[in-house]
């Protein structure tokens, strides 16, 4: 096998491994999660204007309280997804000579 390689060899080889790597696509939950965040921000934020010019709190605070609770309730959601799959991962990797194996030394 040949070892060494001259510049351009390795500045071909170097664009065309940039050139073949996938990017990263966020996952949909990780989508939803941000999308139910940002329209709870909108809606606290279209609140606290209207309370500004209104001066009515008592519809508002309703509207803003769901939105609060809507995000929070997508963020719980969205965190008990990631432990399903952590968890998920965790028994797949797990050796259990693993002491034996890689423990202290």
């Amino acid at each position: 096998m040949r070892e060494d390689f001259t510049e351009k060899e390795l500045e071909k080889m170097l664009k065309e491994k940039k050139k073949n790597k996938k990017k990263r696509r966020m996952k949909t939950a990780n989508k939803g999660l941000f999308f139910l965040i940002i329209w709870a921000l909108i809606i606290q934020s279209y609140v606290m204007i209207m309370i500004a010019k209104l001066g009515d709190t008592t519809s508002l605070s309703i509207l803003a309280g769901t939105a609060f609770t809507e995000a929070f309730g997508a963020y719980l959601a969205w965190l008990k997804y990631k432990e399903k799959i952590n968890l998920k991962h965790m028994e797949k990797n797990y050796n259990p000579n693993y002491d034996e194996e890689e423990g202290l030394k």
